[in-house]
């Protein structure tokens, strides 16, 4: 497992804090951010304060961040992170919140698919105010490749069974273009079908952030029903 350098800035208009952890790629479980200068961890160092914005900087590849309560496992916010050094401040504001001692900032990035034609990609899907980050690694371009779920391997159908699907985003590797993104029911039709497009500081760049931010949705989840993307590697 390849890790990288990852860093983050955290707070709001009066007072923001700097984040560094050397990040094992495709996994959340040991990526916990620390403070730059005392090495705590957001709840720790910010207890009580109001925060609005999380700017995270990953080196290559894509990343996700949550921030996770270590007693619950609740995520109260997640986003993406920016390639490092094109960060914009106004990409990274969010929901204001009150900082919880039990807090943690936890990052899961994803190094460079290293085979011509495969590009990784990383979704935050939300259902019924729940939200869980899924992934996968195209095999190749313009093909469809079902996201699962990053920690347990579940398919869409299987996460949300029941739920509705009110928000999907899509991150893709650096320089890659996400040609569609597809949600597809049991009987194999496809029932949502979106186009895509590339973000960074490349041309025709959406943000800095994602490729695909599909918001207001109400689509059901039922048995057999999975989401996939089709991209074109840098």
């Amino acid at each position: 497992m390849t890790t990288q350098t990852v860093v983050a800035n955290v707070g709001s208009a009066s007072m923001m804090k700097s984040y560094t952890d050397s990040s094992s790629d495709g996994t959340f479980s040991t990526n916990i951010m620390l403070d730059s200068i005392s090495s705590q961890p957001l709840g720790i160092l910010q207890p009580g304060t109001r925060i609005d914005r999380v700017n995270v900087l990953y080196t290559a590849g894509l990343c996700a961040w949550r921030i996770q309560r270590t007693d619950s496992l609740q995520v109260v916010r997640h986003g993406w992170g920016a390639k490092s050094p094109y960060n914009d401040p106004r990409e990274g504001f969010m929901a204001p919140m009150m900082v919880n001692p039990k807090d943690t900032l936890q990052v899961h990035p994803m190094a460079v698919a290293a085979s011509a034609g495969d590009t990784a990609c990383l979704a935050w899907i939300t259902a019924n105010g729940k939200s869980e980050l899924f992934t996968v690694t195209t095999t190749a371009d313009n093909t469809a490749a079902e996201l699962l779920q990053a920690e347990t391997g579940q398919t869409v159908g299987d996460t949300f069974f029941g739920a509705t699907i009110s928000h999907i985003e899509v991150q893709c590797e650096d320089g890659a273009s996400l040609v569609s993104l597809d949600c597809t029911a049991s009987d194999g039709g496809v029932i949502y079908t979106q186009r895509g497009g590339t973000r960074g500081a490349v041309l025709g760049a959406m943000n800095l952030y994602t490729n695909i931010d599909c918001n207001n949705l109400s689509i059901p989840v039922t048995k057999g029903f999975s989401v996939s993307v089709k991209t074109v590697t840098a």
